[in-house]
């Protein structure tokens, strides 16, 4: 199995590379900016805000699961720079789940509960946001 891992220099991302490190045939992993490796995986910087760059990485990468768990997670930042926050979490998001579903590879994304106002709890997936 060909296993993408998104955000994988992130608290969660990096969790999951050393989860599967061991039991999975190749791991892709991108993160946004960080350079280097991660347990001997290289750690590609890939854009996800930059619709040829993600096609591309997304192609070379020719995975056959993906575990997105990159995004634009600082929310002091994302309302400083909502347009950077929508290109990266909206926009890059909905690029890679088309890519996925081109390709028929199957897509794991995974989100936070910082999307909604805090203001009842107990969020469903069919609730907005």
């Amino acid at each position: 199995m060909n296993l993408l891992i998104t955000g994988a220099s992130g608290q969660l991302g990096a969790y999951l590379l050393r989860e599967a490190h061991s039991d999975t045939e190749r791991i892709v992993a991108w993160s946004g900016s960080t350079i280097g490796e991660r347990l001997g995986v290289p750690l590609r910087p890939v854009n996800l805000a930059d619709p040829d760059a993600l096609n591309a990485a997304f192609r070379e990468a020719c995975p056959d699961v993906v575990i997105h768990a990159g995004a634009m997670s600082a929310v002091a930042r994302c309302f400083a720079e909502p347009e950077a926050a929508r290109r990266v979490n909206v926009e890059g998001t909905a690029r890679l789940t088309a890519l996925a579903a081109e390709t028929g590879t199957r897509l794991v994304f995974v989100s936070t509960d910082m999307v909604f106002d805090g203001e009842r709890g107990w969020y469903r997936q069919e609730d907005k946001g």
